[in-house]
Order: structure tokens, then C-alpha cells, then sequence
């Protein structure tokens, strides 16, 4: 009788340290589901700012990195309040790590903010929470409008030479 009782302690151990399995294919859907319900939240600042994780970093064009939600949510609240403020972005394609509680995607965004649009890509880096949401961790986007040519400088202008 003790012997059975090892084995099926050794049996349910066993099971255990096997870990889940998971689907990576449903997760991979899940997140995109995840990114897209992201870019629908551009027009409420607090829905936005529910995607991240506490310890978020967000990446910015022109702008040092920002960490964690009280830094990135200053520089999206001037955003999102400019005169005809507007962004949406779409995801493109998405992976998920076979452990199932990371993943990216990538995809490309459109912005109208003052009388300035623009158009870039982006890639986010997500992490699955323990009640199965998916949160960002790290965000990053760039603009695809060409860099601005530099203020002209003394070699610039013959007359200054």
C-alpha cells in the first residue's frame, strides 16, 4: 500500500514539474486581440494607460526613455490633449514565447496631433499576467517622416567663413 501511494505522489510530482502546456496559436491570437483593444483606448487617457505593467518602459521618438506609468502617462497626457489629437495603430503580426508568457508584435500607426500627421511602426513587447491578461512592458515607435535637416551652422554660410 505505501508503495502505491510513492507512486502516485511520483505520478502527480511528475505532472506537476511538467509544467502547462500551452497554445502558443491561441496565445499568439490572444495578443493581437490585446494590442488591437490597445488602440482603440487612444482617446481615454486612464483605458491607455490600464495596458501597462508597473514597471513599463515606453520608447518615444526624440525623447530620452520612459519608466514606469506616472512618467509615460505625463508625456501621453500632453499628447493625447494637443488640438486634433488622433491615433490608431494596427498589429501586423505577433510571436509568443513557447512558455507562453511573453511576447511581441509589430505593426504600424497613424497619428494626427495640431496640423502635424504622421505614419510609423512600432514594435511592444508584452508579458501575460497570472489572470491571463496581457499587459505591455516595453514599448517602442518611430516615425517614418524623414529626420529634419540640422539648423545651419557658420560652414553653412560662405559669408560667415
Amino acid at each position: 500500500m505505501r508503495r502505491h501511494i510513492c507512486l502516485l505522489a511520483l505520478i502527480a510530482l511528475s505532472a506537476v514539474s511538467c509544467g502547462r502546456s500551452v497554445d502558443v496559436e491561441q496565445e499568439r491570437t490572444a495578443l493581437i486581440e490585446a494590442d488591437r483593444q490597445w488602440s482603440q483606448s487612444a482617446k481615454d487617457l486612464d483605458l491607455f494607460m490600464s495596458f501597462y505593467v508597473p514597471d513599463a518602459t515606453s520608447y518615444p521618438p526624440g525623447m530620452p526613455e520612459l519608466v514606469g506609468p506616472e512618467a509615460i502617462r505625463e508625456v501621453f497626457k500632453e499628447i493625447f490633449s494637443a488640438p486634433n489629437f488622433s491615433l490608431s495603430w494596427t498589429p501586423s503580426k505577433a510571436e509568443v514565447a513557447a512558455s507562453g508568457d511573453v511576447g511581441w508584435t509589430a505593426g504600424t500607426y497613424d497619428m494626427t496631433m495640431g496640423g502635424m500627421k504622421d505614419s510609423g511602426k512600432y514594435i511592444t513587447l508584452w508579458r501575460k499576467q497570472p489572470e491571463g491578461t496581457w499587459k505591455v512592458a516595453a514599448d517602442i515607435f518611430n516615425t517614418n517622416l524623414p529626420p529634419s535637416a540640422p539648423p545651419a551652422g557658420p560652414a553653412d554660410n560662405p559669408s560667415k567663413k
